[in-house]
């Protein structure tokens, strides 16, 4: 079986600040420490790359050899799925992205580190080119402020043609709820996801966007048929059917639309472990222990364990195996500075 993620190009900046450089970042971008915002503009992205690096543009000196106070790595929802895959399974996955370039055809420097990154995890990247610049995304904290800020560019992301990167029937397609919204790879996506010619495994993204016609496509997507593996935290699950937000047994699951409609899917409690849907029956794992002091990155476990947990229903595994791999690489990827982590058993 042939299995493609779908996603951005995205390299991820993770940057500690000096409290003066901080406070700029939150008046400049009209922020308040632990919020997310969206650049809209090349212009906004210069000058949030000048208050981090120095200077406007982030060139090849800056991406391969960063600072104390900066890691930058390539990212994204769903390679942080693929990374976290059986080695077995991410050595023939592939992963599909518009990369950018400039007006006469040459790749940008980010987008070769974005390449370089995906192959050095064993997967085959498949990029589709777009005059533009490359998605970027920006974790920014200081030293004296626990609450970070993230930051998004989205680039060249909306460009992908998905139809063109799911060639072959019968493949897994891994899917994040964000690439639902804007532009052709949304329109693209749609298509694929309701042909229904692949077994689509729908990543929900994030609760802030699980609104209006997003959330009816997605009702239509999952009543349809259209979603054999469906994952999430309990905040996004509640922004899709708000009987979830009362619902912390996972004996109650059976009574929730989601157990009549998709197959496999995996819900994120944080510490309170996950409950997995296997075959119409659900089971509780807990989250795997680690001490608090090991924690050096709050970001990337939802996604770790999705991929885990694709694993296991890809090989047929046991479910116990695939619910205790899920839990014990969750933890694996907050003691590593990216947001995601490569398994390698």
């Amino acid at each position: 079986m042939e299995i493609v993620g779908i996603g951005p190009s995205l390299v991820d900046v993770c940057a500690r600040l000096k409290e003066d450089d901080f406070q700029l970042c939150l008046s400049e971008f009209e922020m308040e420490p632990g919020e997310w915002k969206r650049l809209e503009s090349e212009e906004e992205l210069s000058r949030l790359t000048e208050i981090i690096t120095g200077n406007p543009v982030m060139g090849s000196d800056f991406l391969y050899k960063p600072s104390m106070t900066t890691t930058v790595a390539v990212g994204s929802s769903v390679l942080g799925m693929l990374a976290s895959l059986e080695p077995a399974h991410r050595n023939r996955s592939n992963y599909a992205s518009s990369i950018a370039t400039t007006t006469d055809g040459c790749v940008q420097d980010l987008s070769d580190f974005f390449i370089d990154g995906v192959q050095c995890m064993g997967v085959t990247p498949i990029a589709q080119k777009a005059v533009g610049t490359n998605p970027l995304g920006f974790v920014i904290g200081s030293d004296s402020n626990p609450e970070k800020i993230l930051v998004n560019y989205p680039g060249v992301t909306t460009e992908l043609d998905a139809e063109l990167a799911v060639e072959a029937p019968g493949s897994i397609v891994l899917v994040d709820a964000y690439e639902l919204l804007h532009g052709r790879i949304a329109e693209t996506l749609d298509t694929v996801i309701r042909e229904n010619r692949n077994l689509i495994s729908l990543s929900l993204g994030n609760h802030t966007i699980l609104t209006g016609d997003l959330v009816s496509r997605i009702h239509e997507y999952i009543e349809s048929g259209n979603i054999h593996i469906l994952c999430g935290n309990q905040k996004e699950y509640s922004a899709l059917y708000p009987q979830y937000a009362e619902t912390t047994d996972y004996h109650d699951f059976t009574e929730l639309p989601i157990a009549k409609y998709v197959p496999y899917t995996l819900t994120t409690f944080g510490a309170d472990g996950l409950i997995f849907g296997w075959d119409n029956s659900f089971f509780h794992q807990q989250a795997a222990q680690i001490d608090q002091k090991d924690i050096v990155n709050t970001s990337g476990a939802g996604d770790t364990a999705t991929g885990a947990f694709i694993s296991g229903v890809i090989g047929n595994a046991p479910h116990e195996d695939s619910m205790r791999r899920a839990a014990c690489l969750a933890t694996k990827v907050l003691q590593v500075p990216s947001s995601l982590y490569v398994a390698h058993s």
